[in-house]
């Protein structure tokens, strides 16, 4: 069992997770709706990469946890790919380029919560 002062930490990781996650993600396609005039079919589309990008995520992220046997280095290597991914797909303007950072945004933001939750345990 974990102390006490060790779970508190990691409750307000995942939620600082958790705000940035929700904070960024409902900007950015708010943003690129409007900034990039972003029709609703292709807003739909961002979704649907956004989603394949998370699911494919969860495995590649498990994998380099599970072949380090460290969750924490794979933790900062997904928060620091984070960071260029999204002001990539702040400032890009092209549809396909769009699409791949906002897959690429789902591979690395999403598994985070997995990769606390398993550091934990751990």
């Amino acid at each position: 069992m974990k102390s006490r002062s060790l779970s508190i930490r990691f409750f307000l990781l995942k939620a600082l997770y958790y705000a940035i996650l929700v904070s960024y993600s409902s900007f950015i396609l708010a943003y690129l709706k409007q900034a990039r005039s972003l029709s609703d079919s292709r807003s739909s589309l961002l979704l649907m990469v956004y989603t394949i990008g998370a699911f494919c995520g969860q495995f590649v992220f498990g994998r380099l946890c599970d072949y380090f046997h460290t969750h924490k280095k794979v933790f900062f290597l997904a928060c620091g790919l984070i960071v260029p991914v999204a002001l990539v797909l702040f400032y890009s303007r092209s549809f396909p380029v769009i699409a791949l950072f906002y897959a690429l945004f789902g591979c690395c933001s999403m598994p985070l919560s997995a990769i606390v939750d398993t550091w934990f345990l751990d």
